[in-house]
C-alpha cells in the first residue's frame, strides 16, 4: 500500500508561548505545564534541529538525509538544488503577542550573517479580538517608525488586522509584523530562522530573561514603502505562490476522496480527520507524501458526528 511519510515534531519553547498545542490537537509535549511551548516544527532540516520519520521505509532517517540520499524518489524531479529542505513548516501557539520583527530580504541577508525568509501565515483557531499587525501604516515613514522605536511606541506605527479562523497571510520578507495574542497560526516559510526584533512588548525580567533587540539591522531590512497587504481567505481549490513555493487549500466533505496526482507534496491538515494509506491524521498532524508513492494515492475524509468537513493546506514546488 502507498504510504505517507510520518514526521517527529521538534519542539521550541517560547515566552509568547503556551500548552494549546495539547489541549487542542492531543500532542504529547515535553515537560510539565510550566514549560512554554511556542513553536512545533514539523517539517525541519536545520543545523540545529531535523525531522526524523516515524516507521515506514525511511524509519530513523532525518529530513537532512532524505534530502541528500533520497531525493529523486521522495521530493521528485521538480525539487529545487539547494544545501538543506528549502522549507519550514510549524505550528506557532501564540498566547501572547510575539516581537515586532522583521526577516531580512535575499539582497540584505549574506550581508546580514541571516537568511532571507517569506512566510505564509493560516489562522487555524483565533480567540475573540486577536491580531495580526503586518506593514506599516500608511502614513508612516523611516524617521517616525524611528521615533516610535525611540519612544516605545512602536506599535502604533504598524497596521492591526483583527484575525479569524481560516484568514491567511503572506509575509514576504522586508514587512515588519508580529502574532497577536491568542491565536494557532500554521506558517510556511523559507528554511530560515533569522529574526530582527525591533519591539518585544516591555517584557519584565519576571517572564524571563529580556530578548536581544535588532534594531540597527532592523532598520535596515525594513521595505519603508510596505504598507501591507489584507489578509485574505483561500478558497477550496485556490492556489497561491511563494518564494519556491506553492499552497492550495484542499477541502474534503464526509466520506469524500481525492485521488493525488504525481508529485511530493507536504500536507497540513488543519480541521477534520482523514485517512491516507494505512494511516489516520487528525487536526495538526502534518505528513509528507513522497513523490515515488503518490499516483493514485487516496485520501478520504473520515466521517465524524462532531466535524462535517477536513480542510488541508497541500504545499509543493511551483
Amino acid at each position: 500500500m502507498r504510504n505517507p511519510i510520518v514526521l517527529q515534531p521538534v519542539y521550541q519553547t517560547r515566552v509568547w508561548g503556551g500548552r494549546t498545542l495539547a489541549t487542542l490537537y492531543g500532542r504529547d509535549l515535553p515537560g510539565d505545564d510550566s514549560m512554554a511551548i511556542g513553536e512545533s516544527w514539523d517539517v525541519v532540516d536545520r543545523p540545529e534541529a531535523q525531522s526524523v520519520v516515524l516507521g515506514g521505509l525511511y524509519d530513523g532517517l532525518s529530513l537532512g538525509d532524505l534530502w541528500k540520499q533520497h531525493r529523486l524518489e521522495v521530493f521528485g524531479e521538480e525539487a529545487p538544488e539547494s544545501e538543506r529542505f528549502p522549507l519550514l513548516c510549524k505550528i506557532l501557539d501564540a498566547r501572547t503577542n510575539l516581537s515586532i520583527q522583521v526577516h531580512p530580504p535575499v539582497a540584505l541577508a549574506q550581508e546580514l550573517g541571516g537568511e532571507p525568509k517569506s512566510e505564509f501565515w493560516y489562522a487555524a483557531q483565533a480567540d475573540p479580538g486577536a491580531l495580526w499587525f503586518a506593514g506599516l501604516k500608511p502614513d508612516v515613514t523611516r524617521e517616525s517608525f524611528i521615533g516610535g522605536v525611540e519612544q516605545g511606541t512602536t506599535p502604533d506605527c504598524v497596521r492591526q488586522l483583527p484575525v479569524s479562523e481560516g484568514d491567511c497571510l503572506w509575509v514576504p520578507s522586508g514587512r515588519v509584523h508580529a502574532l497577536g495574542g491568542g491565536q494557532m497560526i500554521f506558517e510556511i516559510q523559507e528554511n530560515s530562522d533569522t529574526t530582527y526584533r525591533v519591539y518585544d512588548w516591555k517584557r519584565s525580567e519576571a517572564d524571563g530573561p529580556k530578548r536581544e533587540l535588532h534594531i540597527d539591522k532592523a532598520l535596515k531590512c525594513i521595505d519603508f514603502a510596505d504598507e501591507g497587504c489584507g489578509k485574505s481567505r483561500l478558497a477550496p481549490g485556490e492556489r497561491v505562490d511563494g518564494p519556491g513555493f506553492q499552497i492550495q487549500k484542499i477541502c474534503l466533505s464526509e466520506g469524500q476522496q481525492i485521488r493525488m496526482p504525481t508529485g511530493f507534496f507536504v500536507m497540513a491538515l488543519v480541521s477534520g480527520k482523514i485517512s491516507c494509506g494505512d494511516h489516520s491524521f487528525t487536526a495538526g498532524d502534518y505528513f509528507m507524501l513522497p513523490a515515488n508513492e503518490t499516483e493514485g494515492m487516496v485520501m478520504q475524509s473520515v466521517v465524524d458526528d462532531t466535524e462535517a468537513m477536513s480542510s488541508l493546506l497541500c504545499v509543493t514546488w511551483p
